[in-house]
């Protein structure tokens, strides 16, 4: 599920509804880009709200192997550190940067704190009630497991002698999820606290759709011969990719490094792919499938040792010059991403999120720079791919698994 969908779910769901805070941690990967569009949701209902990620935006998350699990409890670094501060009256943005200050391996991934609506002053029982949704998608790792269990008994010992449910999900897909949110939602009144966990694995994504309305103009979708696009992907792309081939390669996970060119289908029938159109990622010739249907997605698998070392190109090359495509969505994936540490501390960044409780610092990569966009809008293509690429453009979007 994308950042933006997330969000839309969250908003839907709260809607309407009486709710006294909503407090969301992310462990996954890429964690820190899921906060600004939720915050953004939470700051529009006006819900008092604090959050925090195990990583930025353009950082992976880490936790311990199997071997080193063991018959442990123990988490991802992150949710370990974490643990110790939820806790009776206290309160959620210390304990977030507590986690960051003692996380274990504080060296491979910074922390992300945001708050909106007076949520810098939420604590852990700081109501009459609570609902807790914890959610991993597909936790193939024991740290993935023990993060929900761990999680659960440190909620319950903090709800001591409070109403509480809590819902936890160690292996659920989208709609789990969604219907999860929903029914928390179901039992919410100002009296009542909601808790969103996810762990387990995280993807990052570059919408080019997204990115040309956003720099260019109005995209109306038509792809010609020659089209290029020239992403200026964030480092955590290679290195998350590298690490996935590296923890796949030991046997600590279960998904080989799965990137993906994913095409949505536009128009009203149905329009060839091979042998009409080649598309090539850097100097690499991607499979094609036969044909695109109105709507369809497809997903061209990209090799994962071609994206982020250096030439990011997509050209879109048609046998007949004369050809177009008609597209409603083009996206670069990078696949589920999952680490294991090296053998063997950072900082915390605060997120500024319009109306949020976090000082105007800079978000270290956690979102997107905005150089004027009348200045984006009126220059060439090519002009705007350089100015794109000086401005330091992130791919805002993370997908959970």
């Amino acid at each position: 599920m994308r950042d933006d969908q997330l969000a839309d779910v969250i908003k839907q769901a709260l809607q309407g509804k009486q709710v006294h805070d909503v407090k969301i941690l992310v462990q996954s990967c890429y964690g820190g880009g899921l906060l600004d569009d939720i915050g953004a949701a939470l700051n529009g209902l006006g819900v008092p709200w604090v959050a925090g990620s195990a990583s930025e935006a353009n950082q992976v998350s880490w936790g311990p192997s199997n071997a080193a699990v063991g018959a442990t409890n123990r988490g991802d670094f992150w949710t370990d550190a974490l643990l110790p501060g939820i806790g009776k009256g206290g309160n959620i943005g210390q304990a977030i940067d507590n986690a960051d200050a003692n996380n274990a391996r504080g060296d491979l991934e910074d922390g992300v704190r945001a708050s909106g609506n007076g949520g810098n002053t939420i604590t852990w029982d700081g109501a009459v009630s609570h609902y807790a949704v914890l959610f991993a998608g597909n936790p193939d790792r024991k740290r993935h497991h023990n993060d929900i269990s761990n999680m659960a008994s440190a909620l319950a010992d903090a709800w001591s002698g409070h109403p509480h449910d809590i819902n936890p999900i160690a292996g659920g897909s989208k709609q789990d999820l969604i219907d999860a949110i929903n029914k928390a939602a179901s039992f919410l009144d100002a009296g009542e606290q909601l808790v969103l966990y996810i762990t387990d694995h995280g993807d990052t994504e570059f919408d080019i759709d997204e990115w040309w309305e956003y720099w260019v103009g109005a995209w109306d979708g038509i792809v010609y011969d020659g089209f290029t696009v020239q992403p200026p992907l964030h480092d955590g792309w290679a290195t998350g990719l590298s690490l996935q081939a590296q923890t796949y390669s030991a046997g600590e996970s279960s998904t080989e490094p799965a990137p993906y060119l994913k095409l949505t289908g536009g128009g009203t029938s149905a329009q060839a792919l091979a042998p009409s159109w080649d598309i090539y990622y850097a100097d690499t010739e991607l499979i094609l499938p036969a044909s695109l249907e109105p709507g369809e997605d497809v997903l061209i698998p990209v090799p994962w040792d071609v994206i982020g070392v250096g030439n990011d190109t997509i050209l879109f090359d048609a046998v007949d010059p004369d050809d177009q495509l008609v597209v409603a969505g083009v996206e670069l994936g990078s696949g589920p991403i999952t680490t294991i540490p090296p053998p063997d501390v950072g900082g915390m960044v605060e997120l500024p999120v319009g109306g949020s409780d976090a000082p105007a610092s800079a978000a270290g990569g956690s979102g997107s720079s905005a150089p004027p966009y009348a200045v984006i809008a009126g220059a060439s293509l090519a002009a705007a791919l350089v100015a794109l690429t000086a401005g330091g453009w992130y791919a805002r979007r993370r997908l959970l698994r």
